[in-house]
C-alpha cells in the first residue's frame, strides 16, 4: 500500500520556503545607459575647442554673446550655435538685459569640471607641453607665489597688475589690483612709478596674457614677474578678492 502525496509538493518542484532553484535580481540596464548617456550628453557638449574656450571666458565673468563672439574670434552666429549648445546641456545659463543676452556658467561645477578637464589632460596627452610652450611662449618669465605676492602688497613701489579684460577685473580681482588689459600697456608704462616692481597675473596656468605683459615690460626696462597660477591660483591658495562694486571706478 502506497503512503498518499496529498498536501505535498509535486514532483520536481521545491518546497515553499527552500532554497530552491530561482531567477536572481535584475537591474534595468536600459535604465542604466540612459542614466551614463545624460553624463554622455554632458561630456559632448564640452567636446568642442570653441566651447571649451567660452567655458574658459565665462569663468571669469558674464558675457554678452557678442562680447562671447568678439573674444573667441568667432562670428556672431556661430557664437550664439556653440552657446545654445552649452545652454541646452546645462552648462550655461542665459539672461535677458535689456537688447543683450547676457551668458554665465550655470554652476561653479562647471568651472570645477574644466579644471580637472585640465589636469587630466596634462596628465594623460603627451603632447600638452609642447602644446602648452607654444601658446604661452618660453619659459623665461619670472614668477612670484600666492604667498610672495601677498607678502608684498602694500609695499612702496609695488604696482599689481590685472592684465585680463577689464570686464574680468570688474568682476573680481585681487585688491589693490589694477585693471591693465595689454592694448593700455602703453599708457599704463608712462603712469609707472620711478623704480616700480610690477606683478602681473591673468587668469590662470592656461592663459597667456601675464607671460606676454612682462615680457613687454621687462623690454621696456621695467621689472616685472607673474602672479604664478594666476588669478585662479590665487583663489585656490584662499587669497582675498574684490569687485569693481567695493572700489571707486577706474578709468580703463
Amino acid at each position: 500500500m502506497t503512503k498518499s502525496t496529498r498536501g505535498s509538493a509535486a514532483a520536481g518542484e521545491p518546497r515553499r520556503g527552500s532554497l530552491g532553484p530561482r531567477a536572481g535580481p535584475e537591474v534595468d540596464h536600459d535604465a542604466k545607459l540612459a542614466l551614463f548617456g545624460a553624463a554622455a550628453a554632458l561630456a559632448a557638449a564640452m567636446a568642442s575647442a570653441r566651447r571649451l574656450e567660452i567655458v574658459d571666458l565665462l569663468a571669469h565673468a558674464e558675457r554678452s554673446v557678442e562680447e562671447v563672439a568678439l573674444e573667441t574670434h568667432q562670428s556672431l552666429q556661430n557664437a550664439s550655435h556653440h552657446l545654445h549648445r552649452l545652454r541646452d546641456a546645462g552648462i550655461v545659463a542665459m539672461r535677458r538685459d535689456g537688447v543683450r543676452v547676457l551668458c554665465r556658467l550655470a554652476s561653479p561645477q562647471v568651472e570645477e569640471l574644466w579644471r580637472t578637464l585640465r589636469r587630466a589632460a596634462t596628465a594623460l596627452r603627451p603632447e600638452l607641453p609642447s602644446l602648452l610652450a607654444a601658446y604661452l611662449g618660453p619659459d623665461d618669465v619670472p614668477s612670484r607665489s600666492a604667498g610672495e605676492v601677498q607678502a608684498l602688497l602694500g609695499r612702496p613701489g609695488v604696482v599689481l597688475l590685472d592684465v585680463r579684460p577689464a570686464v574680468e577685473w570688474r568682476a573680481a580681482h585681487v585688491p589693490a589690483a589694477r585693471s591693465a588689459p595689454l592694448a593700455s600697456l602703453p599708457e599704463v608704462l608712462e603712469s609707472l612709478p620711478a623704480n616700480a616692481e610690477v606683478i602681473a597675473y591673468c587668469r590662470g596656468p592656461w592663459c597667456a596674457f601675464a607671460a606676454e605683459a612682462v615680457r613687454w615690460l621687462r623690454a621696456h626696462g621695467v621689472r616685472a614677474s607673474t602672479l604664478a597660477a594666476g588669478m585662479e591660483g590665487w583663489r585656490e591658495e584662499g587669497g582675498p578678492t574684490e569687485s569693481a562694486s567695493d572700489v571707486p571706478a577706474q578709468s580703463h
